[in-house]
C-alpha cells in the first residue's frame, strides 16, 4: 500500500507541471518507417509451430528480498543495532559540526545566499533542505500568500475553495505545487476584482480547470495502479481530462485576447500622445527655451548681487577666522 501511494506521489509530481505549462506546440505525426531487410534478421516464426516464450525471471532469475510478499525479515541483533546506533551518532555528531561551521561563517558577515548553497554539502544534504522547502522561489507566492489566497477564496469562491480543500485532504504536496504554480497573489485578485472583472473572472476559471486536470490525472493515475486502465472509470478520467484540458486552453486563449486588446490600447495612447507633442512642438520648444532663459536670468542676479545679510555669518559655535589665513574674512 506504501509503495502505491509513493508511486501516486510521484505520478501526481510530474503530472503537476506538465498540466501547469503553456499549451505545446502541435507536431506533424510521423509514421515510423518500415522495418529494412536485415541478413541478421531473425527468421519468421513458422505457421503451427509453437515458439518458446522466454520470460526476464526465467531469463534472470532474482532472489527473494527481505520485506517482500511472503518473506520474512531476519531478526536485528544486538551487534547490528548497536552499529546502526553508532553510525547514527557519528552522523548526527557530524551535522552538529557543521552547522557551528556554518554559524561561524554567518557571524564573521558572509553572505547568506552563500551559506544557504553550501547547508545541503555540508549537512548531509535532504534531512537540512527541508527546512528551506517552502522557501518561494522569485516570482511565486509564498507560504502567507498561499494562506491569503485560500482566505480569499473562502469567501469569493467557495466552490473552488471546498475543491481545493479536498484535494488537499488526500495529497497536501501536490495542493501546495498547484498553488504555488498557478495560485494567483491574493492582492493581485483583490485589484483585479475591482479594476477588471473579466480578467478576474478568467483567473478564477484557470486555477478551477488546474484542479480539474490534476483531480482527473490522479484518478487516472489510480486506475493505472490498479490494474483498471481499460475499465470504465479509467475511460471516464480520461474524457474529463481531456474536457478540462481543452477548457483550460481556451482560458488561457481569453486571458491573452484581453492582454493584447490592453497592449494595443496603450498603443493607441501613446500614438495620441505622440501627435500632441509633435503637433505642438513648436510652441512646446518655445516653452522650454523661455522657462531656462527665467531661470538663467534669476541666477545670474544672485551671483551678481552676492550673498544676502547674515547668509555667511559664522555660527556661535564655529572657530574664529584667521586674518593671515588667504580667503577668510573677518566676522561682519
Amino acid at each position: 500500500m506504501s509503495h502505491r501511494r509513493s508511486a501516486a506521489v510521484l505520478f501526481l509530481s510530474l503530472i503537476v507541471p506538465v498540466a501547469f505549462a503553456a499549451q505545446p506546440a502541435e507536431r506533424p505525426r510521423r509514421d515510423p518507417p518500415p522495418p529494412a531487410d536485415r541478413p541478421d534478421q531473425a527468421p519468421a516464426r513458422e505457421p503451427g509451430r509453437e515458439q518458446p516464450v522466454r520470460t526476464r525471471d526465467a531469463a534472470r532469475p532474482r532472489e527473494a528480498r527481505p520485506g517482500e510478499p511472503g518473506v520474512s525479515r531476519p531478526p536485528v541483533t544486538r551487534e547490528d543495532l548497536r552499529a546502526r546506533l553508532e553510525r547514527r551518532a557519528e552522523q548526527i555528531e557530524r551535522e552538529r559540526e557543521a552547522l557551528a561551521a556554518l554559524r561561524q561563517r554567518l557571524d564573521r558577515g558572509e553572505e547568506p545566499d552563500a551559506i544557504v548553497r553550501d547547508m545541503g554539502r555540508s549537512t548531509g544534504g535532504p534531512p537540512f533542505r527541508e527546512e528551506w522547502r517552502d522557501r518561494p522561489q522569485p516570482g511565486q507566492p509564498g507560504p502567507e500568500d498561499r494562506r491569503r489566497l485560500t482566505e480569499f477564496l473562502r469567501e469569493h469562491a467557495p466552490d473552488l475553495h471546498q475543491r481545493i480543500e479536498r484535494l488537499n485532504t488526500t495529497q497536501p504536496p501536490i495542493t501546495e505545487r498547484l498553488l504555488a504554480r498557478m495560485g494567483p497573489r491574493p492582492t493581485e485578485l483583490v485589484q483585479l476584482k475591482e479594476s477588471n472583472p473579466a480578467l478576474y473572472a478568467l483567473k478564477l476559471r484557470e486555477l478551477d480547470n488546474a484542479v480539474a486536470i490534476v483531480e482527473q490525472a490522479r484518478a487516472l493515475g489510480q486506475a493505472w495502479a490498479a490494474g483498471t486502465q481499460d475499465g470504465p472509470d479509467a475511460t471516464q478520467a480520461r474524457r474529463l481530462l481531456r474536457q478540462a484540458i481543452e477548457k483550460q486552453v481556451d482560458v488561457r486563449s481569453e486571458i491573452q485576447a484581453l492582454d493584447i486588446a490592453e497592449l494595443e490600447k496603450r498603443l493607441a495612447d501613446l500614438r495620441e500622445e505622440f501627435r500632441l507633442r509633435r503637433q505642438d512642438r513648436a510652441s512646446a520648444i518655445e516653452r522650454w527655451a523661455d522657462d531656462m532663459g527665467k531661470m538663467a536670468e534669476m541666477i545670474g542676479r544672485l551671483i551678481k548681487e552676492g550673498p544676502r545679510d547674515g547668509a555667511d555669518r559664522p555660527r556661535p559655535d564655529a572657530p574664529a577666522p584667521d586674518p593671515a589665513r588667504p580667503g577668510s574674512r573677518e566676522p561682519r
